[in-house]
């Protein structure tokens, strides 16, 4: 087991510590029940003492990874985003964050504290075709959520006054006629109501990449889901499909698709869309056969990584 080193009068609050050497907290007891809640230190060595164990960051509470029942759909209207109740931990891991009743937040309103009410950082424009990241906020009693293009909700934050926040997710502003593209969430599991073609019949020229844009978050972990058909009306073909972990062909790359001339190759894939690349693309090149194969690409959805992973 592993032994990390602390000073004397160093703070520790772990929920169980086994200290070896010296006196009290260092005696090699094992300690129990000490709580998490980072309000005050629980235990403080007298002396410096080598601490075994794999300890939890000091100031964090439990379950500071998960959203206790907490998901957001695109509700009541079109151009709002409601948050269910349910309860998480802001994204440092400092307060616990509760919502009792449902909050809708308005996108194309400014942001105002309470349902119903704008929810959009008056810092930030509302541009048709974009992205837009959904927070929920506080400061420490009142929660709340809104819209903002910042990774760590900045522009929320100094329109509220508040200290915390954690990001749940993505929405897409289409524009004026409708507003918010309408989908479906569980947990970081997000699913169009209606899957978005990216590519129809795109022609495969042999030997050529193609790079087609999928319709996922800009700037958020995320992993794409995917359905594609290959096919080459005139004669056998060979085709392959990768995504952003590598963005250059190679004979290794993706997923290899072969068939004989009218055939329809259809799979549904997980593409790493933004994790690595950043261009939230699907790459394909068509290696033999004639030069007539194409592919349709549909995007139905995408993992959100951050929302769970809490990374910014």
């Amino acid at each position: 087991m592993s032994k990390t080193v602390f000073s004397a009068g160093d703070p520790l609050t772990p929920a169980w510590l086994h200290a070896s050497g010296g006196s009290d907290a260092t005696s090699g007891h094992q300690h129990t029940g000490l709580d998490q809640d980072g309000s005050v230190p629980k235990v403080n060595l007298s002396a410096a003492a080598h601490v075994t164990g794999e300890l939890p960051r000091a100031n964090t509470i439990p379950g500071l990874f998960y959203m206790d029942g907490m998901t957001i759909r695109r509700h009541p209207d079109e151009y709002d985003t409601s948050v269910s109740v349910g309860s998480c931990a802001d994204a440092n891991g400092v307060v616990r964050m509760t919502v009792s009743s449902a909050i809708s937040k308005d996108i194309t309103a400014t942001w105002a504290v309470g349902t119903n009410n704008g929810g959009m950082a008056s810092g930030v424009s509302l541009v048709n075709g974009t992205w837009y990241k959904f927070y929920l906020i506080s400061d420490g009693t009142t929660v709340d959520a809104g819209y903002d293009s910042s990774t760590v909700a900045a522009n929320l934050l100094t329109d509220s006054g508040y200290s915390y926040y954690r990001y749940l997710g993505c929405v897409y502003y289409v524009d004026g006629t409708d507003y918010i593209r309408s989908y479906y969430a569980l947990g970081d599991t997000f699913r169009w109501a209606e899957a978005q073609q990216d590519a129809s019949a795109q022609a495969l020229a042999l030997n050529t990449t193609v790079d087609i844009d999928l319709s996922v978050p800009d700037g958020a972990a995320s992993l794409a889901l995917v359905s594609f058909l290959c096919t080459n009306g005139i004669n056998t073909f060979q085709t392959q499909v990768w995504d952003d972990i590598v963005t250059t062909y190679s004979s290794g790359n993706g997923i290899g698709i072969q068939g004989a001339a009218g055939d329809i190759v259809n799979m549904e894939i997980e593409a790493a869309s933004v994790w690595v690349g950043g261009l939230n693309q699907l790459h394909v090149r068509q290696y033999s056969g004639a030069t007539s194969g194409s592919i349709t690409v549909r995007t139905r959805g995408w993992r959100d990584l951050r929302r769970t992973a809490n990374r910014t």
